[in-house]
């Protein structure tokens, strides 16, 4: 999915979403997709979003930036900053700033790529390993090599 540059809040969306429309918004992403691929991208009042379940559910990750992210509802998604400026409050995310234009997606069941950051749930070791800046995928045990671009880091 696709995003323009700009300032989001990265994090579980439990923490931005106004508590009155909670619900609603549990209604009409179908519990963010959680009944289906687990994963949900489209437009709530007229604001882009994304969001999608963590390998484990709830806990705290840690990108490969070193940024943590505290989750609740068992999700990590991303909401431009003017939703949570007009409707909600800043708790356990980041808000982050991105220079240019985008993607959003999951690249395997409970690891998250928003932009050139990368999110692993599935509780990879940063010590050990790490990650392609092009895809985000784990790179290979040499710590260079990516085996799906297949290019030297």
């Amino acid at each position: 999915m696709k995003f323009k540059a700009g300032k989001y809040f990265v994090g579980d969306p439990c923490y931005v979403i106004r508590n009155d429309e909670w619900e609603d918004i549990l209604k009409y992403t179908q519990f963010f997709g959680a009944f289906g691929i687990g994963q949900w991208g489209g437009f709530w009042k007229g604001y882009k979003m994304f969001s999608a379940s963590t390998a484990y559910g709830d806990g705290c990750y840690t990108d490969n930036e070193g940024r943590e992210y505290g989750v609740d509802a068992g999700m990590l998604g991303i909401v431009p900053y003017e939703y949570i400026t007009e409707f909600g409050d800043i708790d356990c995310g980041n808000i982050i700033e991105f220079e240019k234009d985008f993607e959003v997606e999951m690249i395997d069941k409970g690891v998250f790529k928003f932009g050139s950051i990368v999110i692993d749930t599935l509780g990879a070791d940063e010590d050990e390993e790490s990650f392609c800046l092009d895809c985000g995928r784990l790179l290979d045990e040499d710590g260079y090599t990516c085996w799906y671009c297949d290019e030297e880091e």
